[in-house]
């Protein structure tokens, strides 16, 4: 079932005025990257704000269980840098204490959380591991792959909001509740995690995922993936304004949260050379996300939105689309 919000957008003095407005828009990365798959779905989404009636799905389950732990993650981190605990190479004892510290923070937040999944059961036993088993569990592994991590990067900031307000955690030292401008652009998001080098000259940016999936790259050359990389100027900004000082971006890795093999931090990189060039890569990304984010958010602001012209895009858009008996995109193609 489809429901149309704003009649008034079929008029075409208002719709005109509706679009001009977005030059002035904050924009996220999630409904840019809708544009990169297809204009026409975020015109019928965006601007004319229909909406279809959702059934319940397993994407529900995991959301609530993504939302619970990042809020543990975050307290737990706020919490050990107010006592000045690092957690890499640290002792046994401060190990121990710190694997309490974050089952406590965890039981707090499970006596607080409803949730409306069937399977909570078997989420809160991945969470805190099954009984007399802990270090099976999604918590304590976090612990154990922060301490060994080999990386010479320190987490500093988490959860750094910028242009909008949010009712969640966010990062009191880092947060700006105006937009980040790129270009003249205003964006607006919620970084996971930021690292920084010992002497602050290089950062990381780091996105908690319930599971790995690296991006192609061919989607962050055409902005489908726009989000890390966006993120990744976004906290430059951010960082070289709070430190006074320009920062150089290192890495962008994809944290597993997955009880699984695949568990804890996965580097973007592209190829299988040894010699990866991070500053050539950081540089090119740099560019290309500028040139889409200039890209969408022109032709937003211009009012067009063809139909997807993604040479796969029956895979990545239209085949589970809501609105593909809508746009009727087969027989517009032929």
């Amino acid at each position: 079932d489809l429901a149309v919000n704003d009649p008034s957008l079929f008029d075409n003095e208002q719709f005109s005025g509706r679009m001009s407005a977005f030059r002035d828009k904050e924009f996220s990365a999630s409904e840019l990257e809708v544009y990169a798959k297809c204009p026409f779905k975020y015109f019928l989404e965006r601007i004319l704000k229909i909406e279809v009636a959702a059934e319940p799905s397993e994407e529900i389950e995991a959301i609530e269980l993504g939302n619970l732990l990042h809020n543990i993650l975050f307290e737990f981190y706020v919490e050990i840098k107010k006592q000045g605990i690092i957690l890499k190479n640290c002792g046994q004892k401060v190990f121990e204490e710190s694997v309490d510290l974050i089952f406590k923070i965890a039981e707090s937040h499970l006596q607080k959380t409803s949730f409306t999944s069937p399977l909570v059961f078997f989420d809160v036993e991945k969470l805190l591991g099954a009984e007399n088993s802990p270090e099976l569990s999604i918590l304590y592994k976090f612990v154990d792959y922060e301490r060994n991590c080999e990386e010479d990067m320190i987490p500093q900031y988490f959860e750094v909001s910028f242009g909008k307000s949010y009712k969640d955690h966010f990062d009191p030292d880092l947060n700006s509740n105006e937009p980040v401008e790129l270009e003249g652009i205003k964006i607006k998001g919620k970084i996971d995690r930021i690292e920084l080098n010992e002497d602050n000259s290089k950062y990381s940016i780091t996105d908690y995922k319930l599971s790995y999936r690296k991006p192609p790259q061919e989607d962050i050359a055409n902005g489908i993936a726009l989000q890390l990389p966006l993120y990744q100027l976004c906290a430059n900004r951010l960082l070289s304004e709070k430190l006074g000082k320009e920062v150089g971006p290192a890495f962008i890795n994809l944290y597993s949260l997955k009880n699984s093999n695949d568990f804890g931090k996965h580097t973007i990189r592209y190829g299988r050379s040894k010699q990866f060039d991070y500053d050539e890569f950081n540089s090119w990304l740099m560019q290309e996300t500028i040139k889409n984010l200039k890209t969408f958010t022109g032709n937003i602001a211009d009012g067009r939105f063809p139909i997807s012209s993604l040479d796969d895009r029956e895979k990545k858009v239209c085949s589970y689309c809501d609105f593909k008996s809508v746009c009727r995109v087969n027989e517009l193609l032929g």
